[in-house]
C-alpha cells in the first residue's frame, strides 16, 4: 500500500507543478491513461514467485498514474465549463470518483471469490462458496491437504489475476475520456 500512496503523492505533485508550468492538464491525463493500464497489466503477472521489488515497482507505477491523472477531470471541469456549471460538474466528477471504485471493488470481489471457489472445489476441501465467503483465506488454506497446496496457490493466483483484469479493463477505458477531453489552457482568461 505504501508504494501506491508514495506514487500517488509524487504523481499529484507532478500534475500540479506540470499543469501550473505548462498550463495544460490533458497531457497528464493522457500519461496516466497510458501508464495506468501498463502498471495494472504488470500486476496481473504477480505470483508466489514474484520478487518483492517487482511488487513495489508495479504498485508505485500505478500510484504514479493515479496521482497524475486523478485531478485532471476536476481541472477540466473548472477550465471548460461556465462558472455557473462548475459546482454541478465538480459534483458529478467527485461522485464518479467515489462511487466507481465502490462498485468496482464489489465486482472484483465477486470475480475473485467465484474463481477461487471453482479452483478449490476440485481439491475436495469440503468448503462450498458460502463457507469460503465466511472463512478467511488462512483458514481455507489450513483445510487443504499439504499435497494440494501448490494447486491451491495456483488457483489463488488465477483468482487474483481475474480481479486485476477488471482493473486493467477500467484503466483502459479511461483513455476514451482522456482523448475526448478539451485541451484548454488553465492560464487562459475566462470569458
Amino acid at each position: 500500500m505504501l508504494p501506491i500512496i508514495v506514487g500517488a503523492i509524487v504523481g499529484s505533485l507532478i500534475h500540479g507543478a506540470g499543469t501550473s508550468a505548462f498550463g495544460y492538464y490533458a497531457p497528464f491525463m493522457l500519461f496516466a491513461s497510458i501508464l495506468g493500464p501498463v502498471a495494472l497489466g504488470l500486476t496481473t503477472t504477480l505470483s508466489s514467485s514474484t520478487k518483492f521489488v517487482q511488487l513495489i515497482a508495479y504498485s508505485f507505477m500505478f500510484g504514479l498514474a493515479y496521482g497524475v491523472g486523478f485531478l485532471g477531470p476536476q481541472n477540466a471541469v473548472q477550465t471548460c465549463l461556465a462558472a455557473e456549471d462548475i459546482p454541478l460538474g465538480l459534483s458529478v466528477i467527485l461522485f464518479a470518483q467515489s462511487f466507481g471504485p465502490a462498485v468496482a471493488v464489489t465486482v472484483a470481489q465477486v470475480l475473485f471469490s467465484t474463481k477461487l471457489s471453482a479452483s478449490l472445489t476440485h481439491l475436495n476441501v469440503g468448503f462450498n462458496q458460502t463457507e469460503m465467503a465466511e472463512k478467511g483465506l488462512l483458514e481455507i488454506f489450513q483445510g487443504i491437504p499439504s499435497a494440494s497446496i501448490g494447486q491451491a496457490l495456483d488457483g489463488f493466483e488465477e483468482s487474483l489475476a481475474r480481479a486485476w483484469y477488471l482493473a486493467v479493463a477500467f484503466a483502459c477505458m479511461t483513455l476514451v475520456g482522456t482523448l475526448l477531453v478539451e485541451w484548454k489552457s488553465v492560464k487562459a482568461k475566462k470569458e
